[in-house]
C-alpha cells in the first residue's frame, strides 16, 4: 500500500503548496543539523521506523541506528555538504524529495558528489523522513 501512495505521488501530485513549502522547510531544517554536525537533532527527523542505505553504507533501520550511522558520519566529515533540491512535492500523508549533494575537497579527501531521493511522511501534522537513500557519483577517469 505505502508503494502505491508513493507512485502516486510521483507520478501525479504537483508542487507549490503549503504542504510542499512546509516540506521544504523542513527538509532545509534537517540539512542545516546536518551541517551544525548535529546528529542527534538531524536523526530527530526520522521516524521510528525510518530505513537509510547509500553508497558504501550499511542498510541502517530504525532511529537508534541512524544516530549511530549520522554520529560515525559526521565524525569523519570535515566540510559542509552543499544539497540543491532539484524536486519536490506532498500530497496528503506522503512526500518526497529529489536532489543533488555535494561535499568540496578537504586536505586528503577529494571533493565528492552524489543524488538522494528522501521519502517523508507525514506523522502528527509534522513531516518525517521515513526512507533516507543516496548515491555517489562515479570517480571522474583520469
Amino acid at each position: 500500500m505505502t508503494f502505491l501512495c508513493v507512485l502516486f505521488v510521483l507520478c501525479f501530485a504537483r508542487p507549490g503548496g503549503a504542504q510542499d513549502r512546509a516540506l521544504v522547510a523542513r527538509a532545509e531544517a534537517y540539512t542545516a543539523a546536518l551541517n551544525a554536525r548535529d546528529a542527534t537533532k538531524a536523526t530527530s527527523f526520522y521516524t521510528e521506523d525510518a530505513v537509510m542505505y547509500g553508497d558504501g553504507a550499511a542498510f541502517v533501520k530504525g532511529r537508534v541506528a541512524i544516530l549511530k550511522e549520522n554520529q560515525a558520519m559526521l565524525k569523519r566529515r570535515t566540510v559542509d555538504m552543499v544539497t540543491k533540491m532539484i524536486d519536490l512535492t506532498a500530497s496528503g500523508n506522503v512526500g518526497y524529495e529529489f536532489g543533488a549533494f555535494s561535499f568540496a575537497a578537504s586536505g586528503t579527501k577529494p571533493a565528492r558528489s552524489g543524488h538522494y531521493l528522501t521519502i517523508w511522511k507525514k506523522v502528527r501534522n509534522e513531516w518525517f523522513i521515513a526512507y533516507d537513500t543516496f548515491s555517489n557519483d562515479p570517480t571522474p577517469a583520469r
